[in-house]
């Protein structure tokens, strides 16, 4: 039977395996000689198992296929693996009173399909960036499999479905993966947004629309829409991504602003929505004197502006307690491959 795939990896001990203990809950064992390696053993097998990454369990341990050698594992194999035989993917192994309970496999299919399921508002470029993402940031020690970042990922995603808080606080949210773009230029007129998601600078995420109605704006041009429609379009495009809007947090001044969370968890996400054309660099964002939308003066201004509405009370608590996530978002029309309009998110840095 294929979940009985791991019963093939075990390899048998002789008088001639030298095992050395080097832990005792669970018993683990290093195998002494070419190739060195962590094993548990099961009846009278022993099997390779994962390094344990930056947290030790102490009833737990995933076993790994003999086959794939000396491989570190990768975020690409583990797809791989995943796509060809999900049962040929690391399975985990508890230990109590004394007994091995193997368990089915953590991931039924690739990662980024995955989340496609559970945030389907993003574009499947985006999905599939933010599942290399995930497993980077699942796992501090190094970019290599361990038992540690697949735990991780898979709280992550049941974190995600369920709409709790995920086991690192980084994680709790894909915006709150996002690192934080910085203006460029002396006067901080302008942002580089690129193209599209990526993983080499992971600023932006991009949106689908949900909306017919919305997606045939988009591709009438998004020029044709007002401030107001576009913060309207955006508002929507949220709401129906699972977040959820301050009473109040549809503000019009200076630029576009909304502001929303995601019920459950703590951080509070403030975006200027912004019309971008040219995928490089969004242009002139906002005069002097008050800087990049969302920059510290400009949200003092803000501030000053909306002081003692509930809506300025909630952003300067949140600003206060480092809790305060600023983001620009909106179209950005770009003439690649024909002219396009998408709905883009990208973080700001926290201190400029």
């Amino acid at each position: 039977m294929p979940a009985d795939n791991w019963k093939g990896w075990g390899q048998e001990l002789d008088e001639l395996t030298v095992l050395e203990p080097i832990g005792q809950q669970p018993p683990i064992f290093r195998v002494t000689g070419a190739p060195e390696r962590e094993v548990v053993v099961i009846g009278r097998e022993c099997f390779d198992i994962l390094p344990a990454g930056s947290t030790q369990s102490p009833s737990m341990v995933f076993l790994r296929n003999p086959a794939a050698g000396n491989s570190r594992g990768s975020f690409a194999e583990l797809n791989e693996v995943i796509r060809v035989n999900p049962f040929d993917q690391p399975v985990m192994a508890s230990f109590k009173a004394g007994q091995w309970t193997v368990h089915g496999p953590l991931f039924s299919k690739k990662i980024q399909s995955l989340i496609a399921d559970i945030r389907p508002a993003f574009t499947p470029i985006s999905q599939r960036v933010l599942a290399e993402k995930l497993y980077q940031l699942a796992d501090s020690t190094s970019l290599s499999m361990t038992a540690t970042r697949l735990i991780n990922m898979k709280a992550t995603l049941n974190a995600w479905r369920k709409g709790h808080a995920a086991p690192l606080a980084k994680l709790n949210d894909p915006l709150t993966m996002l690192d934080g773009a910085r203006p460029t230029g002396s006067t901080y007129q302008s942002m580089n947004i690129s193209y599209e998601s990526s993983l080499d600078t992971f600023h932006r995420l991009d949106f689908l629309p949900g909306d017919p109605s919305d997606l045939a704006k988009l591709r009438g041009g998004a020029d044709a829409m007002s401030a107001q429609e576009l913060s309207e379009l955006m508002t929507r495009q949220l709401t129906s991504s699972g977040y959820e809007l301050l009473p109040g947090g549809d503000l019009m001044h200076f630029t576009p602003t909304l502001t929303f969370q995601r019920p459950g968890l703590d951080k509070l996400y403030m975006m200027s929505v912004r019309r971008v054309h040219n995928s490089q660099v969004a242009h002139e964002l906002q005069p002097l004197p008050l800087g990049f939308p969302l920059s510290s003066t400009w949200l003092d201004a803000f501030l000053d502006r909306y002081a003692g509405t509930s809506v300025a009370t909630r952003i300067a608590a949140a600003q206060e307690q480092g809790s305060l996530i600023r983001l620009v978002g909106g179209t950005n029309t770009t003439r690649v491959s024909g002219v396009r309009t998408q709905l883009f998110v990208v973080r700001v840095a926290d201190d400029i």
